[in-house]
């Protein structure tokens, strides 16, 4: 990990700019293709991922005029089992669990809403069954009194997201350890990126620390969102 101090940041073949669960994730991917990676974040593991609830729920989240990435959708919950086994541990202690999901309604405008929507999935070919409430009521005895409908979801899961993250931050850090590279955190706010060669956008990557301000960091914002020339 390199210090908060430090603004020479080493270079790798990816520098990954946010370490919440999505940026540990590609991290961790990269890192497994045999890629060197820097990951770049003053907090790690904070902010949307802390807050988050896991659903991984391509079906009951299918919403209208979105069909087109319900392709992508189900391609990404299909690999899910895969990223996580890939962690130590077969990731045990991930926190991913294949638990069906319950859609509940609680009026009569929810039964409608949901039967509707159950119409389109059910067309897309997705599993949706329509269970009764006394059924729904046995698989989560916590339900609040006034139900209108349920509907039971088995290709839906969740994961911790929390529980996610810590454990790719152990993985990332145990295969830092094992290639000899223990500056692969850096806990700082990036302000760019800078390339080993700076006329060739595929050699090695860091960037430019630290943003002591929230003019800087405004300033960094616009900057990384600004395309290469």
């Amino acid at each position: 990990m390199v210090d908060a101090d430090r603004t020479e940041l080493p270079f790798a073949d990816l520098a990954v700019i946010g370490a919440g669960v999505v940026g540990l994730g590609i991290a961790w991917e990269a890192a497994q293709s045999g890629r060197s990676v820097r990951l770049i974040d003053p907090r790690p593991a904070t902010g949307a991922t802390y807050a988050a609830a896991g659903m991984l729920a391509p079906v009951s989240e299918l919403h209208y005029q979105e069909e087109d990435l319900l392709e992508l959708t189900l391609a990404s919950a299909a690999l899910y089992p895969g990223f996580i086994d890939s962690l130590p541990g077969a990731g045990a202690s991930a926190g991913y669990e294949k638990t069906r999901t319950l859609v509940l309604g609680a009026d009569a405008a929810d039964r409608r809403a949901l039967e509707d929507l159950r119409d389109v999935q059910l067309q897309h070919g997705l599993p949706v069954d329509s269970i009764a409430i006394r059924e729904a009521r046995s698989l989560e005895p916590l339900l609040g009194a006034h139900l209108s409908c349920a509907f039971s979801i088995d290709a839906d899961h969740q994961v911790d997201p929390r529980r996610l993250a810590a454990s790719l931050e152990a993985a990332l850090a145990a295969h830092a350890d094992r290639e000899g590279s223990p500056d692969h955190l850096v806990r700082q706010h990036a302000a760019g990126l800078i390339h080993a060669d700076p006329e060739d956008s595929e050699s090695a990557v860091t960037a430019r620390a630290r943003v002591p301000s929230t003019r800087c960091a405004k300033t960094a914002r616009q900057e990384l969102s600004t395309p290469p020339e």
